[in-house]
């Protein structure tokens, strides 16, 4: 039974240590660019605030959102990385789970938040590809 629950929880850890990857580098990104003093007090959960969401995006500098991208791609490294370390039987595949539930996290994002197609084009693809590369560094075979 242990060994059933091994990729499980491997999955988890590892989505749960990308997941972490990404709010460090979020709050990071905050730092460097903080929100204008305009849009600080604005509930973007509320639809009825899509407006001023969109307005915020359209005037992101590109650093804020290249940093963005960097900590997407760690988190899904080392995501696929724990993942695979966890259980080495199954790198590539738990590597592949990882990054395809980050694809998946990454276009409800999308959805939800607006932004420029150049970092829509490099943000998908980007998830399967890191979070293999991840898991294949722990078993390069």
């Amino acid at each position: 039974m242990k060994e059933k629950l091994k990729p499980v929880l491997a999955v988890i850890l590892g989505l749960s240590f990308a997941f972490l990857i990404i709010i460090l580098s979020q709050m990071l990104g905050h730092i460097l660019y903080p929100i204008p003093d305009q849009f600080k007090n604005i509930d973007f959960s509320d639809p009825a605030n899509r407006p001023q969401l969109e307005a915020l995006m359209a005037m992101a500098p590109t650093g804020s959102l290249i940093i963005v991208l960097v900590g997407y791609m760690l988190a899904a490294f080392g995501g696929g990385f724990l993942a695979a370390k966890i259980d080495p039987t199954r790198t590539t595949k738990l590597g592949l789970i990882v990054g395809t539930l980050l694809t998946l996290a990454g276009i409800s994002n999308l959805m939800m938040i607006p932004h420029p197609i150049w970092f829509v084009l490099i943000n998908l693809p980007s998830y399967l590809l890191f979070a293999w590369l991840g898991s294949r560094t722990v078993n390069p075979q």
